[in-house]
Parts: C-alpha cells; structure tokens; sequence
C-alpha cells in the first residue's frame, strides 16, 4: 500500500468536478478516487488486497457483518488520525467486542 494519495485504476464517473475512480478491491470493498483523495469502504480480507493502492484518506464502515468490518485490516488501514466514519452501532458493537478502533483514528457517526 502506498502513503499517499496516488493514481488507480477502475471505473471511472464523470462528475461535474471531477472524475470519481470505482476500484472493486473484494466482495463489499471498494476503493474510490477523487482528485488527490482516497475512500475506502468497508476495509476487509486483509492488507494484501490493497497492495499496490494509495493509503485511504477516509474510511467509511456501513455495517457490522464481517464483510463490512475487520479489524486487523482496519488497523493496518489507519494513518495519523484517518477519520472513520460509521453508524452509531457499529461504533457501539465494535467496542463491546474487545476489539477497539485502532489507535490513531477518528471515529466520525
């Protein structure tokens, strides 16, 4: 995975500022480019699936089935603070589990 933002590969949609990049990564995962920015969605499947792809400059969690969340993918996913943003009770059950948010993050619900 690299540290910064950089140039992928995937679907493109034109939007009226700028393209947005659908690159599947597995199953539930995507990872979506838009201008120098990086979101990933439901990081899972561990880090060898994004081998090659930027670092996420966000992180969005929809739900909290296994292939919406991992923590050890999470973790290694998280870089001076990237914010994650999910929904209350993911941030809930993710912390009652003994599993907590990796170290470094912002949670954002």
């Amino acid at each position: 995975m690299k540290q910064k933002a950089a140039r992928f590969r995937g679907n493109s949609i034109a939007t009226s500022n700028g393209n947005v990049i659908v690159h599947p990564v597995n199953h539930a995962t995507i990872l979506l480019g838009w201008k120098d920015k990086a979101i990933c969605v439901d990081p899972v499947d561990g880090l060898s699936r994004f081998q090659g792809l930027p670092c996420p400059d966000l992180l969005l969690i929809t739900g909290l089935h296994g292939d919406n969340l991992d923590g050890k993918t999470l973790a290694g996913l998280v870089i001076n603070k990237t914010p994650i943003v999910a929904p209350p009770a993911v941030a809930a059950a993710h912390g009652k589990s003994g599993m907590p948010f990796p170290r470094g993050f912002m949670l954002v619900t």
